[in-house]
């Protein structure tokens, strides 16, 4: 419920205590960042490792944030670009919207409020936190046009669902 610029410095604290305090898989990262990019300098290893957690405290509170998501709200911070050419080419069609792991992914059932003759399926990973499972369920539940399918169901769920006179928007992020 806090206004966008306060939410960001408190991801600024949180950012600090992740990395500074906490240290959060400090050597993991560094470790993984190194086996991927080989050929960057240690300064450019630390910059992105920096970068890394600045993002990871971002999206922890934007996906906070999402407990009190509305249609009139998401407006704030989701920029639709090209909704109507979408909605217009994809008017009558299931289809796949895919997504990175970049940024906060939990934003993107949002598309839901764009198109209200679709059911927009969020697909993911079940977790192994049932307080996790229940609080993401919670987030992702925001609306009746958005399903939230496991991963492993999918196509079952896709099968038992097409034809019924409303389309199937496949929310996928980058490893599924």
């Amino acid at each position: 419920l806090l206004p966008y610029p306060i939410m960001y410095l408190i991801s600024d604290v949180l950012y600090v205590f992740i990395f500074h305090i906490f240290g959060y898989r400090k050597k993991v990262v560094l470790k993984n960042l190194r086996n991927s990019f080989p050929e960057k300098s240690e300064s450019g290893i630390r910059k992105i490792r920096c970068g890394y957690y600045n993002t990871l405290a971002e999206v922890i509170v934007d996906t906070i944030s999402l407990v009190s998501v509305t249609e009139k709200r998401q407006s704030d911070f989701i920029v639709w670009e090209n909704s109507d050419e979408i909605l217009q080419k994809m008017k009558g069609k299931d289809w796949i919207a895919m997504a990175a792991h970049y940024g906060c992914w939990e934003y993107f059932p949002m598309w839901c409020w764009q198109d209200k003759n679709s059911y927009f399926v969020s697909v993911y990973h079940p977790l192994h936190s049932e307080v996790f499972e229940c609080f993401y369920g919670r987030l992702r539940s925001f609306s009746e046009n958005v399903r939230q399918i496991p991963m492993g169901e999918t196509v079952r769920f896709y099968l038992k669902n097409r034809g019924t006179g409303r389309n199937i928007v496949l929310g996928l992020v980058s490893d599924q």
